[in-house]
This record gives structure tokens, sequence and C-alpha cells, in this order.
């Protein structure tokens, strides 16, 4: 029973693994630098704990943003994908007592936008 469960292990980290490369490896559809200042400029809400990051959406869908190197999901298609979560640089929504965190919806918006942009 162990050896089954060390196997089945095994074979899911490979198929994660594998997730991650195909989707990292691909073209984006579109790509953006975004910051914060911009963001709060157009009257958005920055959601995340870093001033800047790297907006991008594969397959007209799958967005995600890299900060430091690392390229997080930003929605569910993106978690499909294989790409890590956004919880390490996801901002705390202020004045919250429940932990909360503030809304991704608007980068995401803006994540989806270029899909549609032509490169």
């Amino acid at each position: 029973m162990r050896r089954t469960f060390a196997v089945l292990s095994l074979l899911g980290g490979i198929g994660l693994l594998s997730a991650c490369a195909v989707a990292t490896d691909e073209t984006p559809d579109g790509e953006e630098a975004v910051t914060r200042a911009a963001f709060e400029r157009d009257g958005k809400t920055w959601p995340l704990k870093t001033d800047s990051a790297e907006l991008r959406c594969y397959d007209g869908e799958v967005v995600t943003a890299t900060v430091d190197g690392t390229e997080y999901q930003l929605n569910s298609q993106a978690q499909r994908e294989g790409f890590p979560s956004i919880e390490p640089i996801w901002a705390d929504a202020q004045g919250s007592p429940y932990d909360l965190k503030v809304n991704l919806g608007e980068l995401i918006d803006a994540g989806i936008g270029l899909c549609a942009t032509p490169q």
C-alpha cells in the first residue's frame, strides 16, 4: 500500500511539473508591466504586496502576474495550468477583522484585456 501511494505521488508530481512547464513555455497572447501608481491613478485598488508586476495572458483566458521571477496564478484557469498560488504576494484588505484579501478582479480584468490586444 505504501509503495502504491509513493508511485501515485511521484506520478502526480510529474504531472504537475509538466503542466507548469507547458504553460510557462508558451508565448503569452499579451503582456504588460503594471504598477501600483498607475492602478491608483486610474481609481483602481492595487491588490498586491509589491509595487509592480508583469501581467500575462495565455490562450485567451489564463492570467498570471510575475513578481521577482515567479509567475503566479491570478485566476482559476491559471491554477488549472499549475501556476503557483498568488497567496504570497496577495495584499490583505486593510481594516478587515476577518483576514480578508484585496479583490483581484481589477487586476484579472487588466490581464484578460491583454488577451484581446493584438501583439
